[in-house]
């Protein structure tokens, strides 16, 4: 059952602010506070920072916003390029004092090593105590200074470590480099415009059943890429961003500099991408569109299952079992505070779907998905790339370079609304261009 405390965003350990002078008096003033005494107090305030900024920076948020900690020592490698504070071992004990001195609530995470799909890590967040430092007029700490380093690294590679995906280190090389500057590029662009939702209101976006708000942040938009495998065979997807936790209703309301934007979904592109990939007839009509098998659901139409029927298509590609499957499946629906519909039999919808697509049933449940996301992901990074180095204006005699704002949601894409037919044939192009057949044939 999903709790408050699932509200909660993973420390940042890239996190930094433009001017430091507030945030230094306030770490010095609890610092003095804290029960630290065999700590290098240097090393400790560095860590304290890192802490104080991730507290302050997620309450502005929104009050009730956790942030997600590891109390293993070992969880912290100094030397890791995804950790370029260099936060290492002795951030627990800075934790474990800020709770001591009541400048933190901390609810201890639990590591369920029979079934790890039921663990969870712990969660801290700021007191009134430590607020009401972070907020004095003397040093007031201006959150919206509040980033990510200049050097945080964009590309992440994860290698499957038991049942967990795991961060690994890696040596670049002339792909990851490419990767790695389109990535700055590309985030240097969101960064230098405003996106927004008209008619959000000031508490951020509810929707369904949902119990907290969605915040609409120029705070929130870092955007990384995200390989599955050491070698760069799987994954590739871009993450990142409040939009990707939106619905398409809400979605249809981003603006980019106050100018309103248009969404184009590849209507069906996770799955045409399995049956091109693995050469099968494809299907007519709309992939998620379970009609045709006799599906029937009393209390909702097709196009209000389609979100859950992509969830349940990424699920049944990364899952390894039809158990395994149902259980995360569930345990989406669980969590989603309503964009998921609660009463639909699970079962009975996806076996509905594998008949659906039964040309590609094999795959399922057999962790294809990532050779998918791999797909997809270069198909989305042809679009990104087109519209971030191949836009030109004339100035006068000269063309000028004009990037163009391209956001992905993996298999969709929002772009400024009058560029509606220019994006429409570039995706057509993209997917042409890697799968050598049309997407809309």
């Amino acid at each position: 059952k999903a709790t408050v405390y699932d509200y909660y965003q993973q420390l940042n350990l890239n996190i930094a602010i433009s001017d430091t002078t507030e945030i230094d008096v306030i770490v010095d003033n609890i610092y003095e506070k804290l029960p630290l005494t065999k700590t290098n107090s240097r090393i400790a305030k560095e860590y304290l920072k890192v802490l104080i900024l991730n507290l302050a920076n997620n309450y502005s948020i929104s009050p009730k916003l956790y942030t997600g900690t590891h109390l293993r020592a070992s969880r912290y490698n100094p030397k890791s390029r995804y950790n370029k504070n260099e936060v290492a071992r002795k951030v627990t004990d800075v934790i474990h004092a800020l709770h001591k001195a009541e400048f933190v609530e901390l609810h201890k995470g639990y590591n369920d090593k029979i079934n790890p799909i039921n663990s969870y890590i712990t969660k801290i967040k700021a007191t009134t105590k430590l607020i009401k430092i972070t907020e004095h007029s003397n040093h007031k700490l201006e959150t919206d200074l509040i980033g990510n380093r200049p050097d945080t690294e964009p590309i992440v590679l994860r290698n499957k470590v038991g049942s967990k995906n795991v961060d690994v280190e890696y040596e670049d090389n002339e792909e990851i480099l490419n990767y790695r500057q389109l990535m700055i590029d590309y985030n240097n662009l969101i960064n230098s415009t405003h996106i927004d939702v008209y008619g959000r209101g000031n508490k951020g976006v509810l929707f369904g059943k949902q119990k907290q708000p969605i915040i609409i942040s120029q705070k929130n938009k870092f955007v990384r890429r995200i390989f599955n495998s050491p070698d760069l065979s799987l994954g590739g997807r871009m993450y990142g961003g409040w939009w990707q936790q939106l619905n398409s209703e809400w979605r249809s309301r981003i603006t980019f500099n106050g100018m309103p934007t248009t969404e184009i979904d590849f209507s069906g592109m996770g799955i045409s991408l399995l049956y091109d990939h693995f050469n099968k007839p494809m299907f007519d009509g709309d992939a998620y569109d379970l009609s045709p098998v006799g599906y029937k659901n009393d209390n909702y139409t097709m196009e209000e299952l389609r979100p859950l029927l992509k969830q349940c298509l990424m699920i049944m590609t990364n899952s390894n079992s039809y158990k395994q499957c149902l259980t995360a499946i569930k345990k989406d629906v669980r969590q989603s505070e309503g964009k998921f519909p609660s009463d639909v039999h699970i079962p009975t919808l996806i076996d509905a779907f594998a008949e659906r697509h039964e040309p590609i049933k094999e795959f399922f449940y057999s962790s294809v998905g990532s050779q998918q996301h791999r797909l997809d992901s270069e198909i989305a990074t042809n679009v990104i790339t087109y519209y971030l180095y191949g836009m030109y204006a004339r100035r006068g005699k000269a063309r000028q370079h004009i990037p163009k704002l391209v956001l992905s949601i993996h298999d969709s894409f929002i772009i400024e609304g009058n560029w509606h037919k220019s994006l429409q044939d570039t995706m057509e192009r993209a997917y042409i261009h890697h799968m050598k057949t049309n997407p809309l044939k």
